[in-house]
């Protein structure tokens, strides 16, 4: 888009670029509690898919310790236990690399509010 010619054309399109940005600044408490409530349900949602894992991990190791089960079912949880241990690990690791993303957001804009005062107000 080629820039405006006329200088009220101009002067009309910075006055609504400010006003986007003055919109954009003031963001209402509604969205920002929406993504509370957003971020408390999925804490809680990763929350239960771990305990899950682990259930299901605790049944394998259960199977592979049990003296009545068949050694053929039992190497065959074995392999299973070795390969979801594995896709845990892998798991973990991207977890932990979007945690350090998350921090490095969370500093590069300021830090936490703090009863109304940010951190980058205190700089």
């Amino acid at each position: 888009m080629a820039l405006p010619k006329e200088p009220r054309q101009l002067m009309i399109n910075l006055m609504y670029l400010v006003l986007t940005a003055l919109l954009a600044m003031n963001v209402s408490s509604e969205i920002l509690n929406a993504f509370k409530t957003i971020g408390k349900s999925i804490a809680n949602s990763n929350k239960a898919v771990e305990e899950r894992n682990k259930l299901v991990t605790d049944h394998f190791q259960e199977y592979i310790n049990d003296e009545d089960a068949k050694p053929e079912k039992r190497e065959k949880v074995k392999q299973a236990l070795l390969l979801a241990n594995q896709v845990n690990e892998k798991t973990e690791a991207i977890v932990s690399e979007l945690k350090k993303y998350k921090q490095l957001i969370i500093e590069a804009s300021g830090g936490w509010m703090n009863k109304g005062i940010s951190v980058r107000s205190k700089i």
